[in-house]
């Protein structure tokens, strides 16, 4: 059996299309490249997530929530 794969291009430019990846997909990354999240972290992303941050601003209350504080 061969395996059927279609990559997704744009019509008038022949270029590929880019989406975005999801929660699933970057954990495998960050698997093959050693990473894995602590129970901090995950807990962190989960009360993120159940206020309805996506996206960047989800990225932005994590990078945040790292920084250290300046006063």
């Amino acid at each position: 059996m061969s395996k059927i794969v279609k990559t997704q291009r744009e019509a008038s430019t022949g270029r590929f299309i880019q989406t975005n990846l999801g929660k699933a997909k970057a954990s495998k990354f960050a698997l093959v490249e050693g990473m894995s999240l602590n129970s901090d972290s995950r807990d962190l992303i989960s009360r993120l997530e159940r206020r309805g941050l996506k996206g960047d601003a989800l990225r932005k209350e994590i990078m945040s929530s790292f920084a250290t504080k300046q006063g």
